[in-house]
């Protein structure tokens, strides 16, 4: 639950509304993911405002963002791209991140962008949503299965630019 001291406790009953981000709130955004980072205990995000700018909102624009708010206070966002699996030929969306900051944690905000991000996918014909939780992250398993959704059997595999790089040096070297 909201600390008493938090905009976000029982006493302010202002209702959250989810709205989708504009180039304003990069900044806020950035912030958010670089918390996110923070509370996975992953290494430091790179990600900055031009990053947000160029490929959230710019002419290469790669990723939707939607954003948690009370009143004028940002809470939390949910950032997604949309995508289509061969296993049955459907459109879909993958869910980048999910974040609601501690102060709002408990208060709906989650559900309500789970919620919107539902409407978006039957707002664009997409047939099923996908994501990835850090195996350390219980609480997000817990908000998940409690929301009815389930863990998958694949298993994820990264690559960063380095590892591509040294990939291709290696495949071009025994041609």
């Amino acid at each position: 639950m909201p600390p008493p001291s938090s905009p976000f406790n029982s006493q302010n009953r202002m209702s959250i509304r989810v709205r989708e981000a504009t180039v304003h709130d990069a900044p806020v955004i950035v912030k958010m993911a670089k918390d996110l980072t923070i509370f996975e205990k992953l290494p430091d995000s790179t990600f900055t405002t031009e990053h947000c700018l160029k490929y959230g909102f710019g002419e290469k624009r790669l990723f939707h963002t939607l954003l948690a708010e009370k009143g004028n206070i940002i809470c939390g966002y949910a950032m997604w791209y949309p995508g289509f699996t061969t296993d049955n030929g459907t459109p879909g969306m993958h869910l980048l991140d999910l974040y609601v900051n501690d102060s709002a944690r408990g208060t709906g905000a989650g559900k309500l962008l789970m919620k919107a991000l539902a409407e978006e996918c039957e707002k664009h014909g997409l047939l099923w949503m996908t994501w990835y939780v850090v195996k350390n992250n219980e609480s997000a398993a817990r908000f998940y299965n409690g929301l009815g959704f389930k863990p998958t059997t694949r298993v994820t595999y990264y690559a960063d630019q380095a590892t591509l790089e040294k990939f291709l040096q290696q495949q071009r070297s025994r041609l």
